[in-house]
């Protein structure tokens, strides 16, 4: 089934490759090069699609949240903070935003943003660590 489903996200991969124009497209791929823990192309590709679409919250709250996952810390502070800034209602965005100032000890930073996040979307008090509660 996992190797199902591998090789369905590489074969979305790529039929993809043709869309470096579209943004919708980069953004599809790039979540399939998440899925495939390809975290360097999904960053390739959330950043084309923020050059074509400068506004697009969701592609910089997803460009962030991959720079977390690579320990980038302050280029994911800084990519969800213009996501929140695009999207005020983003709560993953706040979210990650505050991992990130949680990983870098900034714990009244992450406070205030664990904060919000829960008050955008209660599912999300079950991720926050323990320390930040």
């Amino acid at each position: 089934m996992i190797q199902c489903r591998r090789y369905s996200l590489v074969r979305i991969v790529q039929k993809l490759r043709l869309g470096d124009h579209n943004v919708h497209a980069l953004c599809n791929r790039a979540m399939a090069h998440q899925k495939l823990n390809q975290h360097h192309q999904a960053i390739q590709d959330f950043s084309r699609a923020i050059e074509l679409a400068p506004t697009n919250s969701h592609a910089f709250a997803n460009r962030g949240a991959e720079y977390l996952r690579c320990n980038h810390y302050e280029q994911a502070i800084q990519d969800t903070s213009r996501a929140i800034e695009l999207d005020p209602t983003n709560g993953n965005a706040w979210f990650n935003r505050a991992v990130a100032y949680s990983t870098l000890n900034q714990h009244e930073q992450a406070a205030r943003d664990f904060e919000q996040a829960i008050a955008l979307d209660p599912s999300l008090t079950e991720h926050v660590p323990e320390r930040e509660q």
